[in-house]
């Protein structure tokens, strides 16, 4: 085994399935200037783990884009937009980002939309909430 993969395998053993971890670990290391690292670790996880998360998607999708990979970032859309919702609840103001971008990219990603609206409305910006919600239909 490299050392790479033993060094991903600890870290997913360490995170014990959680995804919310993994992101704020991918948002501060984006933050910072290392978005390449960020993706690389995002990527590394998601495709090892397996975690069905729309955020983990989104979130692959936005740096992808960031870092030029279109095709990738597509991808990454696709996946976030398929995988399940449940257990999906945005909280996170980079969150937003996240969302905003991936509608600004594809605004018919209805469910972007539906979670961005909920995340608006736990902000309180209730008008912001609705017209998002109303695009879902």
């Amino acid at each position: 085994m490299s050392g790479q993969r033993q060094q991903l395998l600890e870290v997913l053993a360490a995170l014990e399935g959680d995804v919310q971890t993994l992101l704020d670990v991918g948002y501060e290391l984006a933050w910072s200037g290392l978005s390449g690292d960020a993706y690389a670790l995002l990527e590394a996880c998601g495709r090892e783990a397996k975690w069905e998360h729309p955020m983990l998607w989104y979130t692959l999708s936005w740096l992808a884009s960031s870092l030029g990979r279109a095709e990738e970032s597509s991808q990454y859309a696709a996946q976030a937009e398929a995988a399940s919702g449940r257990y999906c609840f945005p909280a996170r103001l980079e969150e937003m980002i996240v969302l905003e971008d991936a509608i600004r990219r594809n605004p018919s990603d209805a469910k972007a939309y539906y979670y961005l609206g909920n995340l608006y409305y736990d902000k309180r910006r209730y008008e912001d909430a609705i017209g998002c919600l109303a695009a879902v239909g």
